[in-house]
């Protein structure tokens, strides 16, 4: 019984180790003799002449006519077929049309690949849309990557825009033309190269089957880092209008309280200001003022905000002056009343008649020195700057005067 079981296993070995041997021999002799065998393709590549003549007369050849759904039988060693760049296609001649349209046009099969046989050489009806070609100036997005943590990066173009040409179909889905900046390497005030790249709505990159062109592929990108930093945001009149009217910072309203910006080392700036730069622009979008040492990206630039402005009136008004920081040691001496001074303000504070100023006496040494007077009501602007002569004399110095005067008495 264990003998013939023996015998069974050698026989079914035997006859698998056949089978192997016969696909082997047969793969080895296809393989050396390769016959010729024939096939289908399809989606046929097109190659169009007389495009110029086309551009000249402000067409183009829609994009979707790049390929011809038209069969060919193709005959050729089967390693050859099974090849995806057969090097066959169409060539197809718009020279002559003038208008835009869809035609049936005839197209000769042209082959670079010697080792294939097509069915024929001539196809009667190849269908290609024109359409009118169109063009228009873009703004370039600039798209960053890879920011390290805690930084912005300010980059500046060297081209802001780009013409973009193509057909009208593929200019009306044009979202527009970006620039991508990988940051992960970028050094301050290092420049490099972007290509630039055209977005179409509704198409997924690559997006090579398209007419768009562009003037230019590369833009220059010179890069500045900056420190991230939230900074609260204030309202700021323009100095221009500073005459007229007084922006009242506690009724007016902002929606952001603080922005997200970049700093450098040197910038000393407390806060972020919202310019308001005219008195009758009212609630809506205000341009944030970037300072030296200062990077406020695009996003955050603009912050809705509804200012209330009052406005000014002018009067001849007397001013009371004060000193204030009056070194230790000294003295001051100085007119403390100006009369007749022009100054502008809101009605309710010219009707009160107690405008006040002062002059700042911190840091000066004994001597006759002219200062700027400042109004202490923020409200209050004077038509123009005024100073007042200030002599500056210690106690001991006054006191050695009045004792000689009671001597000489």
């Amino acid at each position: 019984m264990k003998e013939k079981k023996q015998k069974k296993g050698s026989k079914l070995r035997s006859i698998i180790l056949s089978v192997v041997l016969a696909v082997i021999l047969w793969i080895i002799v296809g393989a050396i003799q390769d016959p010729d065998v024939s096939g289908t393709i399809n989606n046929i590549p097109i190659e169009f002449n007389g495009v110029n003549n086309l551009t000249e007369r402000g067409l183009i050849v829609s994009a979707a006519s790049n390929t011809a759904n038209i069969p060919l039988t193709v005959i050729g060693k089967r390693r050859d077929l099974i090849n995806s760049s057969l090097g066959i296609g169409l060539a197809v001649d718009v020279s002559d049309i003038t208008e835009p349209g869809t035609y049936n046009l005839e197209g000769n099969v042209v082959s670079s690949n010697n080792r294939l046989t097509v069915n024929r050489s001539r196809v009667s009806s190849v269908p290609v849309k024109i359409e009118r070609l169109s063009s228009k100036d873009v703004t370039i997005t600039l798209k960053q990557t890879n920011v390290p943590k805690g930084k912005l990066i300010k980059t500046k173009l060297s081209d802001t825009k780009v013409k973009v040409s193509g057909s009208e179909s593929d200019i009306s889905i044009l979202e527009g033309v970006i620039a991508e900046l990988d940051a992960s390497h970028i050094t301050d005030g290092s420049s490099v190269d972007l290509t630039l790249k055209p977005k179409l709505q509704g198409v997924q990159p690559p997006q090579s089957n398209t007419t768009i062109t562009l003037s230019f592929s590369k833009v220059t990108a010179t890069n500045t880092i900056y420190d991230k930093k939230t900074m609260p945001v204030r309202m700021k009149l323009n100095s221009k209008l500073t005459n007229d009217y007084w922006l009242d910072t506690k009724s007016s309203t902002c929606a952001l309280s603080s922005v997200e910006i970049g700093v450098q080392p040197d910038c000393t700036a407390e806060c972020v200001y919202l310019n308001i730069n005219s008195p009758d622009s009212g609630e809506g979008p205000y341009m944030l003022l970037e300072e030296d040492g200062m990077y406020i990206p695009e996003s955050v630039a603009e912050v809705y905000a509804k200012p209330v402005l009052e406005k000014k009136e002018q009067r001849h008004m007397d001013i009371t002056v004060e000193a204030k920081n009056t070194p230790s040691g000294l003295t001051a001496a100085f007119n403390t009343t100006l009369t007749g001074t022009l100054v502008s303000a809101p009605d309710n504070v010219l009707n009160d008649g107690n405008i006040k100023a002062s002059i700042d006496l911190t840091g000066l040494t004994a001597g006759v020195h002219n200062i700027k007077v400042k109004p202490e009501d923020e409200r209050v602007t004077f038509a123009e700057d005024m100073y007042i002569e200030a002599t500056l004399e210690s106690f001991l110095l006054i006191f050695h005067r009045k004792s000689k005067y009671f001597d000489l008495r």
